[in-house]
């Protein structure tokens, strides 16, 4: 696993729990996990990468790197991800990455 340059990991253990089951499953697709934001970056206003840009709490969101694999690819480790992390756990495929995200249901 790898970050991004610039990154804070500023996490919640949340987040942080559910980082060796990201990363198999990134290794089980032939490639390296690379977390490409958590509390940092320009995020939307409702983002749990942040609370509040002076907030102390940590992110409870990251984003991935998806670039190196084909759509068709991501799409099936989105579906891998949401079933192995659970209702807990929003994983959107964005434009550029996947967003993963704590939101306790």
């Amino acid at each position: 696993m790898k970050l991004k340059q610039g990154v804070n990991l500023d996490i919640s253990d949340e987040i942080v729990n559910i980082l060796p089951v990201v990363n198999a499953i990134y290794k089980a697709h032939g490639k390296e996990l690379v977390i490409t934001s958590a509390k940092d970056s320009v995020h939307s206003k409702n983002s749990k990468h942040y609370w509040t840009l002076n907030d102390t709490r940590p992110a409870d969101a990251i984003d991935i790197r998806t670039n190196y694999f084909p759509t068709v690819q991501v799409i099936g480790i989105v579906a891998e991800l949401k079933k192995q992390l659970g209702n807990n756990y929003d994983v959107i495929f964005e434009k550029n990455h996947i967003h993963i995200e704590f939101d306790k249901k």
